[in-house]
């Protein structure tokens, strides 16, 4: 199994929001929260990020409506195993944070 730097998974979630012309030229996506990997055509949702920007538009996933969409085009790999250790980092850990 391997380990994930958390940096590296710092680094990789910023190609998770802004990314609606990197998912357009991805031929596939996945989400760190499900874990499903998909065709960047299946999502129909997508969110307005404030600011606006060059890129304002993030997507939710098309089978969890999660906004932890990761391009194919980004420079991470898009394995079931990266995925996992994104939604720990991202999800588990956060959440874990916030308890009493």
């Amino acid at each position: 199994m391997t380990s994930f730097s958390r940096s590296s998974l710092t680094a990789a979630h910023e190609f998770s929001a802004r990314h609606r012309s990197l998912l357009e030229a991805s031929a596939q996506a996945g989400c760190f929260h499900c874990g499903s990997l998909f065709h960047p055509r299946d999502i129909t949702r997508w969110i307005r990020e404030p600011g606006g920007g060059l890129d304002p538009f993030t997507a939710a996933c098309p089978r969890c409506d999660i906004d932890a969409v990761l391009p194919s085009v980004a420079p991470v790999p898009l394995t079931g195993e990266f995925l996992a250790q994104m939604r720990v980092r991202w999800f588990d850990e956060m959440s874990a944070e916030d308890a009493p």
